[in-house]
């Protein structure tokens, strides 16, 4: 029978791990629940440690990053399959039988499930097949994906009444289940990549492998960012990183000066089209930021600056 294990990065995560951690408790003994903490300056390890003492929590000293703290949390994993799970997400179904089965085929390499918001909005985490042309068509289309038309997005809505799509391009980082040994022979996740766009790497190199992608509704997350959800606009730290692992996503199949060229390009289109909605969203709150940190992130990006965490 195929063991499986809960990998969770935590950072400053005081305000969802106990809701997480809860919905996990259904599915799943505490021991087989993993933290690495990313140097946390909050309460996370205090809530932790007081409400779930025998869980497995590695202390990382400083914020490495998503895939790097995942690389680091599985080293510790003795286990076949491996949930990397979002520190701000709630499990609302796991169905070990089916999960099982699926991976038992051989011919699966990452599961991903059914993502859905806080008022039960579907939220798409299936992604759309990565390009030069697509990531550049995602910067300069911003305007209309705030508008709704998702065909300049890069993921897609696959309807709710799929059960299963046993071939996908990735999934996103949010809920994965990933074969641990293939996790390990392809080195993990690329640690250039701070956050964001991680996980398509991590898929791209599955599928290049030999093993597919696939999602199944017998997985089921709530998913609280805030981002995800339309609430408080979006910030720095995901337009500034989102530029920077687009650039090296394309720079690892295209080469090094393709891929500082999209960067470029795209970060360009990122402080334009901050410039240009600054005006139009003044009287808002959360439009005033998202104008801000497309203007800010799209700054840092240009240059190739490293990975900001705040």
């Amino acid at each position: 029978m195929l063991e499986i294990a809960v990998l969770i990065v935590t950072y400053n995560g005081e305000e969802y791990i106990s809701d997480c951690i809860g919905s996990l408790l259904g599915h799943f003994n505490q021991d087989e629940i993993y933290i690495v903490d990313n140097c946390s300056s909050d309460d996370t390890i205090e809530i932790l440690e007081s409400s779930f003492p025998s869980i497995n929590i590695i202390k990382n000293p400083e914020n490495s990053g998503f895939g790097t703290a995942c690389n680091l949390g599985t080293q510790s994993i003795d286990c076949d399959l491996v949930m990397f799970l979002n520190q701000d997400a709630k499990l609302i179904s796991f169905d070990k039988k089916a999960i099982r089965s699926i991976f038992q085929s051989g011919k699966i390499g990452v599961l991903g499930g059914k993502v859905v918001g806080i008022s039960g909005q579907a939220i798409d985490s299936v992604g759309k097949e990565l390009s030069v042309t697509r990531i550049l068509g995602h910067w300069i289309g911003l305007p209309f994906q705030f508008l709704g038309m998702s065909y300049f997005g890069l993921v897609k809505n696959i309807g709710q009444e799929t059960n299963f799509l046993p071939d996908i391009p990735w999934i996103n980082g949010h809920l994965m289940v990933i074969n641990k040994s293939l996790f390990s022979d392809l080195g993990g996740f690329d640690e250039r990549f701070f956050m964001y766009v991680e996980e398509a790497d991590l898929c791209f190199r599955v599928r290049e492998s030999g093993f597919k992608v696939s999602y199944s509704s017998d997985i089921a997350s709530i998913d609280y960012n805030s981002v995800r959800n339309n609430e408080g606009g979006v910030s720095r730290l995901v337009i500034h990183n989102s530029l920077l692992g687009h650039g090296l996503y394309v720079s690892k199949d295209r080469g090094i000066l393709i891929g500082i060229l999209v960067r470029t390009i795209c970060s360009l289109f990122s402080i334009m089209w901050g410039i240009v909605s600054a005006p139009f969203l003044i009287f808002s709150s959360s439009g005033r930021k998202s104008s801000i940190s497309l203007i800010s992130g799209g700054l840092i990006a240009l240059f190739g600056l490293k990975n900001s965490t705040k």
